[in-house]
C-alpha cells in the first residue's frame, strides 16, 4: 500500500480544533511547523493528532513507520521546547520497536535499503538516533552518549544514502566534538558534513 494513500485515510479520523490549519497528512503538517521553527505549534497538533495515529497503528501494524516518522518529528519538537521528559522516551521508542534488539548496522542493510520502504526505515530510524543525541547533548550535556547515537545514526543514513540526513548528522558530530574542545574531529566532521551537502 503507498504510504501516502494510507496517511490519507488516517486524517479523516484525527481531531482537529478549529484554530489548527486544516490537514491533508498530519506527518507532513509537523514536518511543516517544525521547518518552520513553530515547534510550540508542533507539540500542539502533536497532542491533538497523534491518538487517531496510534489507534489506527494498532488496528493495522503495517502502519508502524507512519506512526514513527510522525514521533520522530513530534519527540523533537518536545526536546525543543525542554520537554525532554516526554521527547526522550518517544524516541527510544521508536528505537526500540524498530530494532527489536538488533544493532543498527544489521536493521539499516535488511530487505532493499534503496526501496521506499527500506528508505523509510532507514530514514525514521536514523532520524531517530539523530534527534536523541541532539538530547542529549543539547539539553542533558552528556556528550559521549549523544555521539554514540549519532554514529548509529550514520549506519541508517549512509546505507540508504541519505546525503542531506547524514550531512546533517556529521555536522551536529562535529559541534560536539567542538564543545568537548576536541579540535581536530570537530573540524573532521564538519568539514565532511559540509562536502555532503555540496555534493
Amino acid at each position: 500500500t503507498d504510504i501516502r494513500q494510507v496517511r490519507h485515510k488516517i486524517v479523516k479520523d484525527v481531531p482537529i480544533q478549529q484554530t489548527e490549519t486544516v490537514v491533508d497528512d498530519p506527518v507532513q503538517q509537523i514536518k511543516r511547523l517544525m521547518s518552520e521553527d513553530q515547534y510550540g505549534h508542533a507539540v500542539r497538533f502533536g497532542r491533538i493528532a497523534r491518538p487517531a495515529l496510534v489507534a489506527a497503528s494498532r488496528a493495522a501494524p503495517s502502519l508502524y513507520l507512519v506512526l514513527a516518522e510522525f514521533d520522530v518529528h513530534y519527540g523533537l519538537a518536545l526536546v525543543y521546547i525542554g520537554d525532554v521528559h516526554d521527547g526522550v522516551p518517544l524516541l527510544k521508542a521508536i528505537i526500540a520497536k524498530g530494532e527489536a534488539g538488533q544493532k543498527p548496522e544489521d536493521v539499516a542493510s535488511q530487505g532493499n535499503p534503496h526501496s521506499l520502504e527500506g528508505s523509510h526505515r532507514n530514514f525514521v530510524l536514523g532520524r531517530a538516533h539523530n534527534n536523541l543525541g541532539y538530547a542529549y547533548w543539547k539539553e542533558q550535556g552528556h556528550f559521549e552518549l549523544a555521539l554514540r547515537e549519532f554514529h548509529k545514526a550514520l549506519f541508517y543514513f549512509r546505507t540508504s544514502d541519505l546525503l542531506e540526513e547524514e550531512a546533517n548528522t556529521c555536522d551536529n558530530m562535529g559541534r560536539v566534538y567542538a564543545e568537548m574542545g576536541k579540535r581536530i574531529p570537530a573540524e573532521k566532521w564538519i568539514q565532511e558534513g559540509l562536502a555532503l551537502r555540496r555534493k
